[in-house]
């Protein structure tokens, strides 16, 4: 075989090992757009839960799930001599984050006085299990390879999948939303959570394939205790790494308010629950068409604080036109496709610059802390979505929301336009913390 025909075939089995690792969040964003889109709407609409309890249980959830990600980095990395690969993790997280899920869309069949208890129960659980495969997967990132364009291109498919994941679960959903009698639409989750567990597990079981033999440490055979102190004084010395966590937060914090205010304007301002589905299709088909555009965007800049400035920069000017034009089920579309090319953009470099931070900071230590940061990253990431539904019930119980309730439609544009200040004002800070990060970079070079 000639050294060209070699080249290419290295080149062809690189890109399949990557595509079939990144697909691993098609799986994993079935389950986790299903409950970031709809798991407030199931406690309240169908469970009639009130909003700022429904928000707040939530929120705690997620903020059990944020303090056990660095805990799962933590073991993962102290184990990596005696685990040296992600197949563990997979084999015991995936089938029991399938079981809470599908449990928690269930709680309709528990009694009205214990369904609180059982939905935290149930979510405390998938919160659990979704980490223990969570954190592996996407500390991955750093292992696949060494370069940081491979790096992009890697982020970039992963973001795909998660959009395409996100298409399919709301895809899924205006079927769901036909149907609106209570009992109905409550056989409609249940046939959802099935459907998409199902999925869940079919796909990790391929990405699982294709990344059985990777390890999830490099170099050397030491055997160093990873201990929190010396995890957060590599943190905090490394300027870099803390901008892009601030960003992760910002974002985190207020971009998931745009798919609870369109479910909501949807339903209340439109009189028609299937255009909020509509336009959550319309939102992730944008945001799976937006990588290519943003991942060759960025490798040409060879920049990718200023291709996320323009992502944050487009998401603003979104929002901002958002507030007084959104009036039909066009302006909600239209506003839905603009958030959701920026959105995959800002996600897409966020993740992409996680590891060359790690790079440089691992370059100046000894220590090999790769997972532990990827859990600390994750809780940040989820702790603050967690915050987001507290905002958003909160905003609801502001205006006096009552599921059903007619006095909710003539309040929905003040609603509306509450929750979309905060995706607009998180895209201006976000731009501002790339100018810094810019400046950090500059600075050391």
């Amino acid at each position: 075989m000639s050294d060209l025909s070699a080249h290419a075939a290295a080149s062809k089995a690189k890109l399949t090992r990557h595509t079939l690792y990144a697909s691993g969040n098609f799986a994993k964003s079935c389950l986790g757009s299903f409950v970031e889109l709809f798991a407030l709407f199931f406690l309240t609409d169908i469970l009639k839960i009130p909003a700022a309890i429904a928000g707040m249980v939530l929120f705690v959830s997620l903020v059990w799930d944020g303090l056990i990600d660095p805990l799962m980095g933590l073991i993962a990395d102290r184990l990596r001599h005696k685990f040296p690969t992600v197949r563990l993790y997979f084999l015991i997280g995936a089938p029991l984050t399938a079981i809470a899920f599908i449990a928690l869309f269930h709680a309709y069949l528990i009694p009205q006085n214990y369904n609180i208890i059982y939905v935290f129960l149930a979510l405390i659980l998938f919160r659990t299990a979704y980490t223990i495969v969570d954190i592996p997967h996407n500390s991955l990132l750093s292992f696949l390879s060494r370069d940081s364009r491979d790096r992009t291109n890697i982020a970039s498919l992963r973001i795909f999948f998660s959009a395409t994941g996100k298409f399919v679960v709301t895809l899924g959903a205006t079927a769901m939303f036909e149907k609106t009698a209570p009992a109905a639409l409550e056989q409609s989750f249940s046939t959802a959570a099935i459907t998409f567990a199902s999925i869940y597990l079919i796909g990790l079981g391929v990405c699982l394939a294709s990344i059985w033999n990777v390890h999830i440490y490099q170099g050397g055979g030491e055997r160093q205790s990873i201990r929190i102190t010396s995890l957060f004084r590599g943190i905090m010395s490394n300027s870099q790494l803390l901008i892009v966590f601030m960003l992760t937060a910002v974002t985190s914090l207020t971009t998931p308010v745009i798919g609870n205010a369109i479910i909501y304007y949807g339903k209340y301002g439109l009189g028609d629950e299937q255009s909020g589905a509509t336009a959550l299709v319309v939102m992730s088909a944008s945001q799976a068409a937006s990588l290519l555009f943003w991942s060759n965007f960025s490798n040409r800049l060879q920049r990718k604080k200023t291709a996320s400035q323009c992502a944050n920069l487009l998401l603003a000017a979104a929002m901002a036109l958002a507030i007084p034009i959104l009036n039909s089920n066009q302006t909600l579309y239209l506003i839905a496709a603009l958030a959701g090319f920026a959105i995959g953009g800002i996600f897409m470099l966020n993740w992409s610059m996680l590891p060359d931070a790690l790079d440089y900071g691992q370059a100046l230590s000894s220590y090999h802390y790769n997972m532990s940061v990827f859990g600390l990253y994750t809780l940040t990431n989820k702790g603050f979505i967690g915050m987001s539904q507290v905002i958003v019930g909160s905003t609801l119980a502001a205006y006096g929301y009552q599921a059903d309730s007619p006095l909710v439609s003539q309040s929905i544009g003040a609603i509306v336009a509450t929750l979309l200040a905060f995706p607009l004002l998180g895209a201006l800070t976000c731009t501002l913390l790339l100018r810094g990060h810019t400046q950090v970079q500059n600075h050391r070079q």
